[in-house]
């Protein structure tokens, strides 16, 4: 089990399961959508679920959702 508040962890909603995640996905696209990132779902759902993209995509991610700041280290 992880310690911390590292990015991208996050408690489970009571609604969790293929709906939420699809929900949250389509969000997600949607808020890339508003900053200028625009990409197909199936590309960004494969990004994600491979853990396999660039810094720039975890950046721009990170402002769609409205990060503000990330802690690294305590």
């Amino acid at each position: 089990m992880r310690e911390g508040g590292a990015v991208g962890d996050r408690q489970a909603a009571p609604e969790s399961g293929a709906g939420a995640q699809r929900d949250l996905l389509c969000e997600l696209i949607r808020k890339l959508d508003e900053i200028g990132v625009m990409d197909f779902e199936p590309i960004i759902r494969d990004k994600i679920s491979r853990g396999n993209f660039t810094a720039v995509f975890l950046l721009q991610c990170l402002e769609a959702i409205g990060a503000q700041f990330i802690k690294v280290s305590e």
